[in-house]
């Protein structure tokens, strides 16, 4: 009886165990941020308000901010369209900065917020989000007419890891990765080192697995001094990268590494756009 009783609470923990990993492997990856901040119109950006279907119906919005018009009336040709994928802690309406930089340089800029996040509809999920993320291909591709050859993706963070699903399965241009990781279950082995929860991990966003399979040129993007994703991460990406690349080394914390405003930063990945794009 003694062992019955012994086997049941292993048993019991074991089930507790994993139930606690599924609960923090949830909150540990999404942190979404509903309110809505500002609107490119508040940054004295023409765009458009866009509302597409996704995985399961579930309704996702974005903002799509076309190259505007130059001096006396006449528009100034785009040089093609950067489709961005943010952080799993913030929306659209804080990545402004990524619209008015890539605008600045007579590109279209698409933002686009997963389910769950800002207006849109759902909860966030690993294979959610991809379908999130190949909704809004489809818009550039099928309503804005835009050729594979033209769409430049860029993820931060999470949205690295969306980004490079995407560039894994779809033609694009050129692929950029900010300040992500290889996998979630190496941040899992990095947060709790002594505990095998890798194991137990469902959502793995396998990044490290997949950038070998992108036919595009590949800049990545890392600092450091990151303290959410570790440096080294970015480096192995980066070593994983099949076809043309570049590494851009910069300084700050994990979320202050979006340098548009430092000129240095800002001219070595425009110089890996002009040779690739």
């Amino acid at each position: 009886m003694t062992f019955v009783y012994v086997f049941a609470g292993v048993v019991l923990a074991v089930f507790l165990f994993i139930a606690w990993i599924r609960r923090i492997e949830q909150k540990c990856l999404y942190f979404p941020e509903r309110a809505i901040e500002a609107t490119p119109e508040e940054a004295g950006l023409e765009y458009e308000d866009v509302c597409m279907a996704s995985e399961g119906e579930v309704r996702i919005h974005g903002w799509y901010v076309p190259v505007g018009n130059a001096g006396g009336g006449s528009r100034v040709q785009s040089r093609g369209v950067l489709l961005f994928f943010h952080g799993n802690g913030e929306n659209i309406s804080q990545r402004l900065d990524v619209a008015e930089f890539f605008h600045r340089h007579d590109f279209d800029v698409f933002l686009v917020e997963y389910r769950g996040y800002g207006k849109s509809e759902g909860k966030p999920y690993e294979h959610g989000l991809y379908g999130d993320a190949k909704a809004a291909y489809d818009f550039l591709i099928d309503e804005k007419s835009k050729r594979p050859k033209d769409i430049i993706v860029y993820g931060f963070s999470l949205g690295g890891a969306v980004a490079v699903d995407l560039a894994s399965k779809a033609a694009v241009s050129l692929l950029i990765i900010q300040s992500s990781f290889t996998s979630t279950v190496d941040m899992a082995k990095t947060m709790v080192p002594y505990i095998p929860s890798g194991r137990l991990v469902r959502q793995r966003y396998d990044s490290a697995a997949k950038i070998g399979k992108v036919a595009a040129p590949v800049l990545i993007i890392h600092s450091p001094d990151d303290e959410t994703v570790p440096f080294e991460q970015g480096k192995r990406l980066f070593q994983r990268v099949r076809g043309s690349k570049a590494f851009i080394e910069v300084e700050g914390r994990h979320i202050d590494t979006l340098h548009f405003t430092e000129e240095k930063y800002a001219a070595q990945m425009m110089s890996f756009i002009d040779s690739y794009h």
